[in-house]
């Protein structure tokens, strides 16, 4: 059991070290000791626990090796609890205690009116960490992993039938609950209330729950394995519907011709390849867009925050969910780009230009963001009128820099595929990118927004080109080529 976990935890602490910082910054700058939390909107448990294990499970060649293991069920159960389980939770521990520790030592040793490294924090905010607020944060987010363990348990191997995959039906469709609830839990279920103490205690008692289900994980999974044979069919079938979707969705734009037909010269080529990327982009993101709005602007209607009036650039609830929603602008990227990205490698051998293949691959990211933040936006002003922004304060929120600074994934994936260190640069990116973006265009004028926004463009274009005409590193096999991401991480760590 050791040495599985110990390979967990290599293969995995690329994306551990990142959002262990960002979870150390968020209780440094104070948020535990905010009443609702609301500043520290960001649930850890959509990227660490078993999220990670998920798309090893589903796609990764480790079962495999496991189940030709002398290890036992439980052993192998054990291992992914205490990697998506126990660990994350100790070491957010860890990091609290230390990050209140430090804040703690510099207040009782700063000096008045002279910024010094040890001191800085007090010139930033210069109330003290209370360890209630700390302790109460680190359990809230502690406690996310263990029921969202115990309902991926629940989840029925390849190939199981009847009752079983009944049953999975209903886990995965708690599972998705419970992750699209984190998005909004701050609201839903503020700190110090009844509601946050009945999660406590469901919480607690899931994670004791998810700890006994660990052995069944484990046999369902390792004991409902297919054949290679039986893999590779099952993904030529995927394969083959996807094709024939494709086909359907393309017909309005292609004038009815077959999709086998485009895809022999270079228009064709081009055009399929920007409806792969756009239309699941679209869909993913229209999708996060509305689930999120509605559950926002309900809380905010019943709250009283807002009015009945249509909102206006000024108004706090709106501007605060536009800049929210503007990170979903690069969710939506992570989890559709990479999948695209390999065909590159048959997209070449056309007879088409770096600078046209570099001009899909920027420009259909951007078509499908603008449409389903625009689109999303005029769905929610229907139901909320509260929520509809004119276009151009809609642009003003957030979305015109964020758009661009996430096109700077492109040239990064084309260059590093998805890799750990890959992984770990686009979620740095998104981290400081997206946060100091909505900080910085608040400052900027329209005008302003749109020049810096069109420079990052052009620049990521420049850098796409450059790579798809100069650098062979493009078009070799790398690390995830083909399958793209999964819950936000690698298949291979």
């Amino acid at each position: 059991m050791k040495n599985i976990l110990r390979d967990l935890v290599r293969r995995w602490r690329w994306r551990a070290l990142l959002f262990g910082l960002i979870y150390g910054a968020i209780v440094w700058i104070g948020v535990p000791d905010l009443f609702n939390w609301t500043a520290g909107f960001f649930p850890l448990a959509l990227f660490l626990g078993v999220t990670q294990l998920s798309p090893e499970l589903t796609y990764g060649d480790v079962p495999r090796v496991l189940r030709t293991l002398p290890v036992t069920a439980e052993a192998i159960g054990r291992a992914w609890w205490w990697a998506t389980v126990g660990l994350p939770a100790l070491t957010l521990g860890v990091i609290t205690v230390a990050v209140y520790g430090v804040a703690t030592f510099i207040n009782h040793h700063s000096f008045m009116g002279v910024i010094t490294p040890w001191n800085i924090r007090v010139h930033l905010r210069h109330d003290p960490l209370s360890g209630t607020g700390c302790y109460c944060f680190w359990l809230t987010n502690a406690l996310w992993f263990g029921p969202l363990f115990f309902l991926y348990s629940g989840r029925p191997a390849p190939g199981q039938r009847s009752w079983v995959a009944l049953r999975g039906l209903g886990f995965s469709l708690l599972f998705a609950a419970a992750f699209f609830t984190m998005m909004g839990f701050y609201l839903l279920f503020p700190p110090y209330t009844l509601r946050w103490e009945i999660f406590l205690l469901v919480g607690m008692l899931l994670t004791i729950a998810s700890w006994f289900r660990a052995e069944a994980l484990a046999k369902e999974q390792l004991g409902g394995l297919r054949t290679v044979t039986g893999k590779q069919q099952a993904e030529a079938l995927s394969g083959q519907m996807t094709d024939r979707a494709m086909e359907i969705i393309g017909r309005p734009f292609t004038g009815g011709r077959a999709a086998g037909g485009r895809c022999v010269d270079g228009p064709g080529g081009l055009r399929f390849l920007f409806q792969m990327i756009f239309y699941p982009m679209f869909g993913q993101g229209l999708a996060m867009v509305l689930v999120f709005g509605l559950l926002f602007f309900r809380f905010v209607t019943r709250s009283g925050l807002g009015n009945d009036n249509v909102a206006n650039d000024n108004d706090v609830p709106v501007s605060a969910f536009w800049m929210v929603v503007s990170f979903f602008l690069w969710l939506a990227v992570l989890l559709v780009l990479p999948k695209a990205l390999p065909s590159t490698r048959w997209l070449r051998t056309l007879p088409v230009s770096a600078a046209q293949l570099a001009g899909v691959l920027i420009g259909a990211p951007l078509a499908a963001m603008l449409a389903f933040m625009a689109l999303g936006n005029v769905i929610l002003g229907l139901v909320y009128p509260l929520s509809q922004l004119p276009l151009p304060a809609l642009l003003h929120q957030g979305c015109l820099l964020q758009m661009a600074l996430a096109m700077g994934l492109v040239p990064l994936f084309l260059w590093r595929g998805t890799d750990a260190p890959a992984i770990f640069l686009a979620m740095l990116l998104l981290v400081i990118g997206a946060t100091n973006s909505v900080h910085i265009q608040q400052d900027l004028s329209l005008p302003e927004n749109l020049g810096a926004a069109l420079l990052l463009v052009l620049v990521n274009f420049g850098l796409t080109q450059w790579l798809l005409a100069r650098n062979s590193r493009v078009y070799r096999p790398r690390p995830g080529a083909g399958v793209g991401l999964t819950w936000f991480g690698s298949l291979r760590g």
